[in-house]
């Protein structure tokens, strides 16, 4: 059954844009890596002075909405957390809502095909490092990537430097080793970017933090994300890039068997 909720029109959610979410990855009815984005959503409502929920309520939430699609191999499901009263600095005043269903068919297509461009102009971002409901910017990227045919766009810093995609994390591989733009620069800490660095880290692999050019991706790199999970990137900006390689098949791999195992 779907549980209904009444938000006012002059919320702070919906007048302000007062909230968090995460998108969790459901498979077989059961979220993947639950307790990483619950301290994402936590940690970020907190940085801003903000009530958080506990573990144990955004569990419950998360895995109302993974039954619902449990039939699924894969869904996606949202969890958010949302100003609902006037007093944002009251936590009865904050609610978990949450929606599930399948994964939407431009990540499938992400996934399969790999094509990104990188915006061509700094784009301000309200909160960046924190996944809040002020999206503005990710679909204002998302829509210039698919007008360009594209699967997903990448943020870049005012010198033109590579940060993030709209809902991915972005890693390029150089002689077996991986690297990623550092989370201080103001990009979104992705559980799926933790995912990577701390298995890379366990196997010995070296992982280094720095911004990113259109070189770096064209010589080998992947985006990941939550639904998107690793991808290979093949395409940027039209020009064919190369191969990752076996380093990113091998996290993929190990990634599914962590899904299988659920």
């Amino acid at each position: 059954m779907t549980k209904k909720i009444t938000i006012p029109l002059d919320a702070p959610a919906l007048a302000r844009g007062v909230g968090f979410f995460e998108t969790i990855l459901v498979v077989r009815g059961e979220p993947v890596l639950l307790e990483a984005h619950w301290r994402r959503l936590a940690s970020g409502a907190e940085s801003l002075k903000f009530p958080s929920p506990a573990l144990a309520a955004f569990e419950r939430e998360t895995r109302r909405a993974a039954a619902a699609v449990a039939t699924m191999k894969e869904a996606s499901a949202r969890v958010s957390w949302l100003a609902i009263g006037a007093d944002v600095q009251d936590p009865r005043s904050w609610k978990l809502v949450s929606l599930s269903g399948p994964i939407p068919e431009p990540t499938l297509r992400r996934r399969r095909r790999g094509r990104v461009i990188v915006l061509g102009k700094h784009i301000p971002r309200p909160t960046p490092g924190l996944k809040t409901v002020s999206y503005v910017p990710s679909l204002l990227g998302l829509r210039e990537a698919h007008e360009k045919n594209a699967d997903e766009a990448l943020f870049t810093d005012a010198r033109g430097r590579i940060l993030e995609g709209t809902t991915s994390n972005v890693f390029a591989v150089k002689d077996d080793v991986l690297i990623t733009p550092p989370v201080c620069a103001g990009l979104l800490p992705g559980v799926m970017r933790g995912w990577v660095i701390t298995r890379a880290t366990i196997a010995g692999l070296a992982v280094r933090e720095r911004l990113l050019t259109r070189a770096d991706l064209l010589a080998g790199s992947f985006l990941t994300g939550s639904l998107t999970k690793i991808a290979a990137i093949r395409f940027v900006d039209r020009q064919r890039a190369a191969d990752p390689g076996e380093l990113c098949r091998a996290l993929a791999k190990a990634f599914e068997a962590e899904e299988c195992a659920l």
